[in-house]
């Protein structure tokens, strides 16, 4: 455990690719980006192939993303920052644990203006490791 923190202490963000058993293909990735380890919380990304949506992959992968958060970067918080009108996004964060905060307006810039956004987390006391 303590090399492996030596090894993460530069790093402020960890992704991981997802594929499915048997398959050498990636179709998505879950981890970790604004990484504040003073803090002990980091930001959660995920993204995944069409394709595979639906089908509990995500699920799967951002619940072994969490607990890894949580036992070996020893995170308190863990974030995600959505659009507002992403409700597959929404109802996975919500499926792993994750609690609405609020509403962050012109949060994001894209093109020509700004866009509204909405942040949730899930704290490591509120989170089953099973």
């Amino acid at each position: 455990m303590r090399i492996l923190n030596e090894r993460l202490d530069s790093y402020k963000e960890i992704k991981w690719g997802i594929a499915m058993r048997g398959e050498d293909r990636i179709i998505g990735t879950c981890g970790f980006e604004n990484w504040h380890k003073k803090d002990f919380k980091a930001e959660v990304g995920f993204g995944l192939s069409p394709d595979y949506w639906q089908k509990g992959i995500m699920t799967e992968a951002l619940m072994e993303v969490i607990k890894f958060g949580y036992k070996e970067l020893e995170l308190n918080r863990i974030e995600a920052i959505i659009y507002p009108d992403n409700f597959r996004s929404r109802k996975l964060l919500e499926k792993c644990g994750f609690r609405e905060e609020g509403y962050l307006r012109d949060y994001h810039f894209v093109k020509d203006g700004f866009l509204d956004m909405v942040i949730f987390s899930v704290l490591k006391k509120q989170f089953t490791m099973e």
